[in-house]
């Protein structure tokens, strides 16, 4: 079907989307805004929870809090980087049940399954006060049917009309199956699940047959123990109940015999469904079945689960297209199936297959759960529930899938849960946004859709979990126990009205009860101070997943060489960075080693004197994935495109760049980019590119290296300028360094064992390292991802400006958006307070890269390339954290901030006061020999020719029309040459290369 849909009306019935298993494109039309209710949180809070979150919408704006292989995560770090995705990237769908699970549960198949319920009394059905009687039960659950796709069809106020419609009273008959509590949840999700799946094998053995049940949710003991990740310091959260794949549950017999107290045992979930559908649950528990009795409909007998309405049901509109009825059902074909199954539940003529028992039965016996695999790098769903508020709950579920994000890079998108008791809802975050759907309990539409989830929650894959289909095998590992803390419960929290009060913290108690003040407490936010939990014993161990294998298809190559294979397959040694967010750019870097084949394979085998039968792996290098917006300059400017296969100094440009496809179709499957009910979903394209893998500036040798690169980031700004391009996100982790150092006695060639599959059979591979890459200079930049043209500022000038641009159309605010790019704490004062980008602005932003680094870097770390290198975490002190990163200041105050802080000698003093400890001789110096020490002289050359001091005031001014690359750089290497035997200046030995010494080198 093509993709376009006609919106901001109810389909007539002819156009209403197939019912059956093919998943159907969607239109933006079903998405609106989530309005901010907040209840009565700060105004002060609120206005400054709003002022970053309206700054970063939509920008290419980049925290600085990157997330780096082992460095820590704090609970406060990930509820700080959440406002924007909590107040602005949220958007209520209609649909997203059906988007994300549809194609394994249509709604004709929920339908037929809500019958199957009825007559086990998991719900009831009313008229009025009074029981519907049976006979009328078909209708209903065709009725309900309907009513479901509509409503996933409509905007909100076209659903009130809906309910109008929805003539009969609905609720869940079982004692067992609510979810104001985590236990309830808990149960809720597997028993629905399950029941839904034994429904299903009733009458419709085709569709499920090769989905068998792979997630079970759960709870945790322990409730004041966070879930833990491989490092300690990122153990600060619990979700209220999880689903894990079924791989972490064992049968009794299969448990590891070495560590049996790491083992769990759960309820038989078999006999959970036997409690509340006996009936439904008997071929199971007894093994009965009767091959005779399979089945009243046979496969080929049961119609297409679709659906359109004609006269025997509701119509509210005329019909206008003749040729698509002839593709779907009728409301009365429909209802004909229904009355055949009702007749066949009557007089029990429906059974499950033997396939289908013995999977059920294999499914609850493995119901031991390995307390060693309960960390976030295995969870496939968080969940979170709330007594009434729904609002908290989401949030929450936020923070858990914020924390699942960070461990498992490999998602393309992720899911979450909540819960009250009358509602169920369903998150999805993805690069555009967060994704909501809130279901009532006692609703047609709402029980025919918790249906069509639950169920798709228990037989989906890692792929319909959010795993990227490039990252094609995983493989586990063991981590030592890190050093935990388990806290004592807090006496009281906030009140949930508050809407961050509780963000990220637990309430005491995975189950108050149901006594009138437990209820009173829940309620009213309080807590029990002196709750008691079951404990589990710390597992000495854990297993997690880590990616292994990374595969691109040929035919997404954007730019770069291809050869004769249709794909490439990366493996990857270790993540090399991660910026953890649910929406936005979603960076992610690993480093890769690229497998060979071919000529290029049997040129390197004969050279290196290899085996060519083995796999061989050419490496390291480094491979990003990240998503660009389409709307801004590096994306429509083709930036990738004007680079390759040049050669430019001092630039390290990637060797290939794939374009996977657009989010909004790959990912949500809607048809267009556009803006609907007040929501603009901008689209992004999913981008992979490979580069060289090389040292970064926080990894340098010594202060004379790090100069070194400072000059050499210099010449590539001038490099890009000359070609006309900016590079608009000069940082630290965009600056590389030259030297391709290389550690132990590992050599060229290294033979390992991998799996490179997820059969986990290891086989002998060698990982070749690949020739060194030479940047022109001791350092320089990498990431062009945000780059742009230079834009002259006067027709006819013959050149371009490197002075004042022009301020930004406050009115145009995609344009606003658009150039104001970076690194927060990087970006230039210009562009922190709207005005365009200028090749200034990427100088001025290199400065901020210097001053910073006293304050950031402790000293050179010792030599791991090209294994993982150490990552530190830092904290700024509070005078630089008030301009450079400061949660709730928008870009324009940060801006203000840091203009005033570098107008004055203020900034110089903290260079003396609060550095770290490897410059810790500016600690020793008055401050006024500070001036004089040769970290602050290079950092006061730079200043030099990027302000212009004012000795009437006793303050400076950026120099914005003076300030050129080469200018900067004369300045710069005159004083590197100044003061480079007090930074660590070696000089060359008689076999060296002069043209190793930045000083001495030309351009």
């Amino acid at each position: 079907m093509a993709k376009s849909l006609r919106r901001g009306k109810i389909l007539p019935p002819q156009e209403v989307f197939s019912l059956g298993n093919q998943t159907q494109p969607r239109s933006d039309s079903k998405i609106k805004q989530t309005p901010d209710r907040t209840g009565p949180a700060k105004v002060e809070q609120r206005r400054r929870e709003r002022g970053m979150a309206s700054q970063n919408i939509g920008t290419p704006v980049k925290s600085s809090n990157t997330i780096y292989s082992g460095a820590s995560i704090t609970r406060d770090e990930v509820v700080g980087g959440l406002t924007s995705e909590l107040l602005n990237r949220r958007w209520e769908s209609f649909d997203l049940v059906n988007h994300a699970f549809g194609h394994i549960v249509d709604i004709a198949l929920s339908a037929r399954i809500l019958l199957v319920f009825l007559h086990n009394g998991i719900i009831r059905v009313k008229n009025g006060e009074e029981a519907l009687e049976k006979t009328l039960w078909p209708e209903a659950c065709a009725k309900a049917a309907w009513l479901a796709r509509y409503h996933s069809l409509a905007f909100k106020a076209t659903a009130k009309k809906l309910a109008e419609f929805d003539c009969y009273k609905w609720e869940w008959n079982v004692g067992q199956l609510r979810t104001g509590t985590e236990t309830g949840a808990e149960n809720f999700f597997n028993g629905v699940g399950l029941s839904a799946y034994m429904a299903a094998m009733l009458f419709d053995h085709e569709v499920l047959s090769n989905r068998n049940p792979t997630t079970r949710f759960t709870t945790l003991p322990n409730q004041y123990r966070a879930l833990p990740i491989p490092s300690s310091d990122k153990q600060d959260c619990r979700p209220d109940f999880l689903a894990f794949p079924r791989s972490v549950f064992f049968r009794e017999a299969d448990r590891d015999q070495s560590r049996l107290e790491d083992f769990l045992p759960k309820p038989s979930l078999l006999k959970f469904v036997e409690e509340f559908a006996p009936k439904l649950a008997a071929p199971y528990v007894a093994g009965v079945f009767d091959q005779e009795e399979t089945s009243f409909l046979t496969p080929d007998e049961v119609l297409e689960p679709a659906l359109f309405i004609d006269e025997d049901g509701p119509d509210i509109t005329a019909s206008s297209d003749e040729d698509d009825a002839s593709e779907d059902i009728a409301y009365s074909d429909l209802l004909k199936i229904l009355k055949e199954i009702h007749i066949g539940l009557e007089q029990d003529q429906l059974s499950p297959p033997e396939w289908a028992i013995d999977a059920i039965r294999e499914y609850s016996d493995s119901r031991h759960l390995d307390m060693a695999h309960v960390c976030f790098p295995n969870i496939n769903v968080p969940g979170e529930t709330k007594e009434k508020r729904m609002l908290n709950s989401a949030l929450q579920a936020i923070v858990y899938m914020r924390q699942q994000r960070r461990t498992q890079s490999w998602r393309r998108f992720g899911l979450g849960l909540m819960t009250t008791k009358d509602k169920v809802g369903l998150l999805r975050a993805d690069p555009t946004g967060i994704e909501q759907c809130i279901l009532p309990k006692n609703t047609a539409h709402g029980i025919i859709e918790i249906i069509r989830l639950t169920l798709g929650l228990l037989v989906a894959n890692e792929t319909e979990f959010g795993t990227h289909p490039c990252c094609t095998s995983f493989r586990e590992v063991e981590t030592p126990v890190p050093a935990t803390h388990t806290p004592e419960p807090p006496e009281t929290t906030a009140e949930e009205s508050d809407l961050f009060s509780s963000v990220g913290k637990k309430r005491s108690g995975a189950n108050l009860g149901d006594t009138a003040a437990a209820k009173k407490q829940r309620t009213s936010g309080k807590q029990h101070s002196k709750a008691k939990s079951e404990h589990v014993p710390y597992p000495t161990r854990y297993f997690h997943v880590e990616l292994n294998t990374i595969t691109l298809d040929h035919s997404k190559i954007h730019t770069g060489p291809h050869n004769a294979a249709q794909h490439t397959h990366y493996y990857v040694k270790y993540l090399l960075e991660d910026r953890g967010s649910l929406v936005g750019r979603c960076t992610r870097i690993w480093c890769v080693y690229e497998e060979l084949t071919g000529v290029e394979k049997a040129e390197l085998a004969e050279e290196h004197q290899l085996d060519d039968a083995q796999p061989i792996f050419l490496g390291p290098y480094a491979l990003k994935i990240y998503t660009a917006d389409i709307h801004t300059e590096a994306y429509t400017q083709e930036i990738f495109k004007k680079v390759s296969g040049k050669n430019i100094p001092c630039v390290l440009l990637p060797k290939r760049v794939w374009y996977v496809g657009k989010v909004l179709d790959v990912v949500r499957d809607l048809s267009e980019d556009d803006k609907i009910n007040g929501v603009t979903l901008r689209d992004r394209e999913e981008i992979f590119t490979v580069s060289d893998l090389k040292r970064t500036l926080d990894q340098f040798a010594n202060p004379y290296e790090f100069y070194g690169a400072i000059i050499g980031v210099l010449k590539g700004i001038e490099a890009l300028a000359d070609i006309g391009i900016m590079h608009r996100d000069i940082s630290p982790g965009n600056i590389v360094l030259d030297d391709e150092l290389e550690v132990g006695s590992q050599g060229l060639v290294q033979d390992v064992e991998i799996a490179l599959d997820d059969k986990n059979k290891a086989e002998k591979v060698i990982l070749l390292r690949r020739n060194p890459v030479k940047l022109g200079d001791v350092g320089g930049l990498h990431d062009l991802d945000m780059a742009s043209s230079i834009v002259s500022s006067k027709a006819g000038l013959g050149k371009f400006t490197f002075g004042v641009g022009k301020k930004a159309v406050e009115t145009n605010k995609n344009s606003r958006r658009d150039h104001r790019t970076g690194t927060t704490p990087y970006i230039s004062i210009p562009v922190l307070l709207g005005w365009e980008h200028t090749v200034y602005c990427d100088l001025q932003s290199l400065f901020f890269v210097q001053y910073l680094s006293p304050f950031t870097y402790n000293g050179p770390k010792p030599n791991r390339y090209p294994e993982a290198p150490i990552m530190d975490s830092y904290h700024w002190p509070e005078e630089i954290g008030s301009w450079a990163d400061s949660p709730g200041r928008s870009l324009d105050d940060l801006g203000g901030a840091k203009s005033r802080f570098f107008e004055t000698t203020h900034s110089w003093g903290l260079l003396a006061d609060k550095c770290l400890g490897y410059w810790s001789t500016l600690n020793e110096a008055t401050k006024e020999e500070v001036l004089d020490h040769p970290y602050v002289n290079m950092l006061s050359a730079l200043r030099s020719i990027l302000w212009k001091e004012q000795p009437e005031v006793g303050t400076w001014f950026p120099a914005m029309e003076s300030a050129t690359p080469r200018k900067v750089i004369e300045t710069m290497e005159e004083a590197l040459e100044s003061n480079k035997h007090l930074l660590g200046w070696v000089a060359p030995s008689s076999s060296g290369d002069p043209a190793d010494d930045p000083a001495d080198s030309s351009d």
